[in-house]
């Protein structure tokens, strides 16, 4: 519910379940853009950094 600052730092990756790397997340002014174009359906984790702090969300791709 905290949302950060335009000039604070803020990056993203998606990993599968197995907690590999399958693709990083542009996020800019708050706003994050990634593509789930070739990836397996199935269930991943969009790990979001802010400051130092990681939060997790499930994403499903159907």
């Amino acid at each position: 519910n905290n949302i950060p600052s335009t000039d604070t730092a803020v990056s993203g990756e998606l990993v599968d379940m197995n907690g590999q790397t399958r693709t990083t997340v542009q996020i800019n002014n708050n706003q994050a853009t990634f593509s789930v174009a070739g990836l397996p359906m199935g269930v991943y984790i969009l790990n979001i950094n802010v400051n130092g702090q990681v939060e997790g969300h499930q994403i499903a791709v159907e």
